[in-house]
């Protein structure tokens, strides 16, 4: 792997011929042993420069279609405020876990300033729940006295949060200080009181803050005191030294969750706002910003004109929307909220884990690439801040009094119960990285308190053919176009019922528990394995027109494959979900190709293993001129590009975006003074704890810098960082040819 990254080093920097002004460029890569840290440096030296775009004479125009990033500089839109993850109960007690140094050392990781440290994230954003969530040790409330309507026995001391949720709350706070830094908070309730909600059906019409009415969980007698409620937690905690910078009207308001939760319509919310929630809060906390929804992309748009439209009353109340990532993707309804209100509202990303459960070796891989497509798509669409779910959980990704446990960028592992081998990187005794934590953070070191730049992708991917036989353990399934390759071929055992991909023995399989929202991943087959049991069934629906028609079901379960968000792209995942007679579980089998339904006009194909997926977004300091550019590979080949500043006119060439690696180039367009040298080689992944590289796993993280240290020139410095999975890995800072 070392030797492969610096041949595509030395490969790059012989493509551009050497400058009369030379920029000194090098490439380093680093080798590490299986077992111990085993460092070996070669560099090479070349020189190039970021140079203008210069057209060619007709004859010898070059005929090949180049891929090219393009980042227009002028055209600027939403500041980014920053980013964050949640103070819940859970995270606070595996807060309390840490020895002091731990304590500190996790503070440094999230809320350290990137410039002073390699692991500060500089993170300035905190969401906490206003009475229990999931992640909390049970049910809580602060007033449970039923009727207490003018809340006389409601605990101003908040006393449940005094345990976990403060102190770490706290903590953060006070590094944040010596930074000079003010810590944002964003509350969101769950549930009111039991006694405040409606009767439950689905419950025998009991009131409980686990659960919800439908469509509306709050029972409208008490909404005026429900305000009043929400008012008080707010002064509380200010009374704590704890001021909230903004709230959420309510967390989740289209699920009746088997935990806390409380429904509401748009409509409904409109209503509650207008004539509760949004003079209380003006009244008593007339700074705090009021975020309505807080629910996935999918309905954001409906949301959002509910609450300003000119006559729900609501919009004079209501600073913004706040959504989840839970749905998919849907970047075109954050971008048409964005063209329709972000002159001056705001819109968040308040909420976004992976789940089922702490995800080891490849699977944690993928999904740290996920978050960082969600995050990548969702800021360069109009988002302003960015918020993960729990700062950090326990190995079993809890606790949670339902159950419902989940993934986080940090796992306390105080006894070191995860296997050495499933650790990415540890730092100091019992904090565990996952990827996500280094993809997390290109965001939040390089585009915070940046605006997002106009950034256009054009690719022409001709990415090799990879074969079945080359796709691996825990490789997802999803949705290409159709073909003909071999990673789109897959023949069923009747008698075994497992789907296995043609002339290898990796079978299609269900990624940890058999739920709703289960991955689909290739794993190597095992007779008798339940996760790998499909029934194959013929389906005549309603709305289905398909002859041939079939559905997937795992064996024994009312679950079916089924296509994520009903929307067929590029790379569209499949999961499990309830069976029903949506086109996005239909499926017709050709020629042992597994087709979808959902659009049969162009063909799209069951495939192992992920194609060539690129994104890009781009952040520019108006202060200083310089230009972030995040790219995410998902692909399993490298991706060569041209960075191209269309301001200036000038381009980077034959730049490499490394497999299943996000990056990061920064730059200074022409005539922007250059900053000062570096004072230390940046360093980005993972570690022991003493700053030393320790093995690593899972794929790759990458981050690239470009830094200008040519003079009339304005030539290009580009570094690379990247993490393999291999026995050998390599961490490789790579400087690319720049023209």
């Amino acid at each position: 792997m070392a030797l492969w990254l610096l041949l595509l080093c030395l490969l790059a920097s012989a493509l551009t011929p050497a400058l009369t002004a030379p920029a000194e460029v090098s490439c380093l890569t680093t080798a590490i042993g299986a077992a111990h840290v085993a460092p070996s440096v070669k560099q090479t030296t070349s020189s190039h420069a970021f140079e203008p775009v210069v057209a060619r004479a007709a004859p010898h125009v070059d005929t090949v279609q180049r891929n090219v990033v393009k980042v227009n500089t002028t055209r600027l839109r939403q500041k980014i405020i920053g980013f964050g993850g949640a103070f819940t109960e859970s995270a606070g007690r595996q807060f309390a876990k840490l020895d002091e140094n731990d304590k500190q050392t996790l503070l440094q990781l999230y809320f350290g300033a990137s410039e002073e440290s390699e692991d500060g994230h500089n993170y300035v954003l905190g969401r906490i729940a206003i009475n229990a969530c999931d992640f909390s040790g049970g049910n809580y409330a602060f007033d449970d006295v039923d009727g207490d309507e003018q809340l006389v026995h409601f605990d101003t001391n908040v006393t449940q949060d005094q345990e976990f949720v403060i102190p770490f709350v706290r903590a953060a706070q006070a590094f944040l200080a010596n930074r000079g830094v003010e810590l944002r908070l964003i509350a969101s309730p769950w549930s009111p009181p039991a006694w405040m909600k409606a009767p439950n059906p689905e419950k025998n019409n009991t009131r409980e803050m686990t659960g919800s009415a439908d469509p509306v969980g709050l029972d409208t007698r008490y909404s005026a005191a429900w305000a009043r409620y929400v008012s008080r937690w707010v002064t509380a905690y200010k009374a704590l030294g704890i001021p909230m910078w903004a709230m959420t009207v309510q967390n989740e308001p289209e699920f009746a969750a088997p935990w806390e939760a409380n429904m509401m319509t748009p409509d409904f919310q409109a209503s509650f706002v207008r004539d509760h929630l949004g003079p209380t809060m003006r009244a008593d906390h007339p700074d705090l910003l009021i975020l309505a929804y807080d629910h996935n992309k999918d309905h954001m748009v409906t949301w959002a004109d509910a609450m300003f439209n000119e006559t729900s009353g609501a919009k004079p109340f209501v600073d913004g929307i706040a959504v989840h990532w839970y749905t998919g993707d849907y970047f075109d309804h954050v971008e048409t909220t964005y063209r329709k209100y972000g002159d001056d509202k705001l819109l968040i990303a308040s909420e976004a884990c992976n789940c089922p459960g702490v995800s080891h070796g490849m699977q944690s891989w993928f999904r740290a690439e996920d978050i960082a497509h969600d995050v990548l798509g969702d800021l360069d669409h109009g988002i302003s801040a960015w918020l993960d779910w729990n700062l950090m959980l326990n190995p079993n990704g809890g606790p949670n009094h339902l159950g419902n446990m989940c993934d986080a960028n940090v796992i306390v592992d105080v006894d070191h119960v995860i296997p050495e081998a499933h650790v990415f990187a540890r730092r100091g005794n019992a904090l565990v990285l996952q990827p996500s934590y280094f993809f997390f953070g290109h965001f939040s070191r390089h585009a915070t308190g940046k605006r997002a730049a106009e950034v256009v992708v054009d690719l022409h991917l001709g990415e090799r053919a990879r074969e079945a036989s080359e796709v691996q353990n825990g490789e997802k399934v999803a949705m290409f176009k159709c073909d003909g390759g071999s990673r789109e071929r897959w023949v069923y055992d009747e008698v075994k019922q497992n789907l296995g991909l043609m002339h290898t023995n990796m079978c299609m399989d269900v990624q940890d528990e058999v739920a709703n929202g289960a991955s689909i991943q290739v794993w190597e087959c095992v007779e008798g394995n339940t996760h790998q049991k499909f029934v194959i069934e013929s389906r005549t629906t309603s709305q289905s027109t398909v002859p041939n028609e079939v559905r997937l079901r795992v064996d024994g379960t009312t679950k079916c494959l089924d296509v994520v968000d009903n929307t067929m792209r590029h790379g569209a995942m499949l999961q499990l979900w309830e069976c029903h007679e949506g086109p996005n579980q239909g499926f017709t089998i050709e020629m042992n190709a597994i087709r979808s339904a959902v659009d049969r006009a162009t063909s799209w194909c069951v495939t192992a293993g992920a194609k060539a997926i690129f994104d890009a977004a781009a952040f520019v300091d108006e202060s200083s001129g310089e230009v972030a550019v995040i790219t995410l590979n998902r692909g399993d080949e490298p991706v060569v590009f041209d960075l191209l500043d269309v301001t200036s006119g000038r381009q980077a060439t034959q730049v490499v975006g490394l497999p299943h690696g996000i990056q990061t180039w920064l730059y200074r367009p022409q005539g922007v003074k250059p900053p000062s040298p570096p004072q230390r080689t940046p360093v980005f992944g993972g570690g022991d704890g003493n700053g030393a590289i320790v093995r690593p796993r899972g794929g790759s993280v990458a981050l690239g810098i470009i830094i200008l240290v040519g003079g009339g020139m304005s030539s290009l410095l580009i570094c690379g960082y990247a993490l393999r999975h291999k026995p050998v890995g390599s961490a490789a800072y790579a400087n690319l040819p720049l023209d």
